[in-house]
């Protein structure tokens, strides 16, 4: 349920390598440089001026007939028979893109643009694409059962090989790692045109997946879910918390009831799953608190406020009156109460846009400087620091509460560590994978993320991220960079383009914002 999220697979635009996505705006033609006036006015004799009727016309311009011209010869290499069907669809697919481009243009400079443009890249390019559908079928592993995966197209050339990353519905995952969330396909264009696959796909091209849901999985996740009920400290409406809550469990325990049972197939087991996650969307929100951390399964209290621990402190977020946005979020004691601190704490509903429209910031008054002279007598009343802190400390060793969101860089699978920092020998993460975390331990200098109950990951392994979804639009011609903060050489993004984006994440002391697999943009370089 909230162990992981897939990661948005950006689509490919028809003849872009990233997703920028394109608003189009219906613009009125300006033809006050190339339109002429007709109709003027006639006297007729003996009669007071007849107004008559004013009618606009424009004249075409020179530029705008070359571009339409340009886009209708198109249709001429469509039926040319010279290309392969998915070189054709390529080539459908830019037509309607440049017609579209063409009817919003705002004058001939725009047009020129676009004409250009559409020459290089179709009309006078020997190497036109193959747009390929990706395969929608998959096969879970020892069973005939058929999994249908959303569609997807790519857009590759001969002579290349292009690898991307299918989402897998809930509760599958590929046979090359089962604990990943995406399957790998790798899509070949030889020179003379065919299209092969390899990666997770076997010789008829269908996926290969297995099942991920068991009745063990399945009740742990539920047993996860049932925790996140008791780690509320307060409310300032304890009984409508403790009604919300019990009904909570309630509807959760007799679904884990249901996993007990005895031979459960595959289909109820996924159908129970869902019917989880359905409980727990109901009854909680998750709450971004900060660029890369969030806080999972809080009580939709409607109208009222709910305390928790975050790190080594405590938050308190009160609803509006359908538990849909935030009014306010503080940094307070575990009872609620308001306290300084010099945390800056920015939040809201839902696992999206960081500092968006709907977030709230906290209003706590900063810490004051205290005297560290311990012969001072002077009253002193800033706020103690609340010593009941689920901390564990040995001399090399501290564990802390610590939500967030860990994510696996492609083709970087991570190892995995026990509690005392031994390498764990029988899995690893896969790589493009996101994983819910939900402490932190310094071991010997090391920060660790605990993602399963005895299972830890190195925090350098991988990326604390922010999982969103939004459109980000570049403020100049924009350099990418790969996950490890490593500058892309043969790639930029062009000026005022936007970008579809699925995690932001301080990538050597930057926010990035990922908008391909493993290419990220710079907040510096969007508006």
């Amino acid at each position: 349920m909230k162990k992981y999220y897939g990661p948005i697979v950006l689509g490919l635009a028809a003849l872009t390598l990233g997703a920028a996505t394109t608003q189009v705006t219906a613009h009125a033609e300006d033809n006050s440089d190339e339109g002429t006036q007709v109709g003027t006015p006639a006297k007729s004799e003996g009669t007071t001026e007849d107004k008559g009727e004013q009618i606009e016309t424009s004249v075409e311009s020179d530029i705008q007939k070359e571009l339409n011209q340009e886009i209708a010869s198109i249709d001429d290499m469509i039926s040319s028979g010279n290309y392969k069907a998915e070189q054709i669809t390529t080539l459908k697919n830019a037509k309607e893109e440049y017609t579209k481009k063409a009817a919003t243009a705002k004058n001939d400079q725009d047009r020129q643009a676009i004409y250009d443009d559409l020459a290089s890249s179709i009309v006078n390019n020997d190497n036109i694409a193959y747009t390929v559908e990706l395969p929608t079928n998959a096969i879970v592993s020892g069973t005939k059962e058929k999994v249908v995966i959303p569609a997807k197209s790519v857009v590759v050339y001969a002579g290349e090989t292009q690898t991307n990353y299918v989402e897998l519905p809930n509760g599958y995952a590929p046979v090359s790692q089962p604990k990943g969330i995406s399957a790998e396909v790798k899509v070949s264009v030889s020179n003379d045109g065919k299209v092969t696959f390899s990666g997770d796909v076997d010789k008829n091209n269908n996926l290969t997946v297995v099942d991920t849901i068991t009745p063990a999985s399945l009740k742990k996740d539920i047993d996860e879910d049932l925790y996140l009920s008791t780690v509320y400290t307060s409310s300032d409406k304890k009984d409508e918390l403790a009604k919300l809550n019990n009904s909570y469990k309630q509807e959760l325990t007799t679904i884990q009831n249901k996993v007990s049972a005895e031979n459960v197939d595959a289909k109820t087991l996924h159908t129970l799953s869902d019917e989880a996650k359905s409980v727990v969307d109901k009854y909680t929100n998750d709450i971004t608190l900060s660029e890369t951390t969030a806080q999972f399964g809080v009580p939709a209290l409607k109208g009222g406020s709910v305390t928790f621990r975050f790190r080594n402190e405590f938050i308190t977020v009160k609803y509006n009156e359908d538990a849909t946005k935030l009014v306010s979020a503080e940094v307070t004691d575990k009872n609620g109460n308001k306290v300084k601190s010099n945390t800056k704490l920015i939040a809201s509903v839902g696992l999206s846009s960081f500092n968006g429209p709907d977030s709230v910031k906290n209003t706590n008054e900063p810490l004051s400087n205290t005297n560290t002279n311990t012969n001072n007598s002077s009253n002193n009343n800033s706020t103690k620091p609340d010593t009941n802190t689920n901390t564990e400390t040995t001399p090399n060793k501290s564990v802390s509460d610590h939500v967030t969101t860990f994510y696996v860089l492609p083709n970087n699978p991570v190892t995995l560590f026990d509690g005392n920092g031994s390498k764990l020998t029988n899995r690893v993460l896969g790589g493009n994978s996101l994983w819910r975390a939900d402490k932190l331990m310094s071991l010997d200098g090391v920060n660790y993320l605990r993602v399963a109950t005895n299972e830890w990951v190195k925090l350098d392994n991988g990326l604390e991220v922010n999982p969103l979804k939004q459109t980000i639009t570049t403020n100049k011609q924009a350099h990418l960079y790969t996950g490890k903060g490593k500058l892309i050489t043969n790639r930029v993004l062009g000026n005022n383009t936007a970008w579809l984006t699925d995690q932001s994440a301080t990538i050597d002391g930057q926010t990035m914002y990922r908008v391909a697999t493993n290419e990220w943009l710079s907040a510096n370089d969007i508006k």
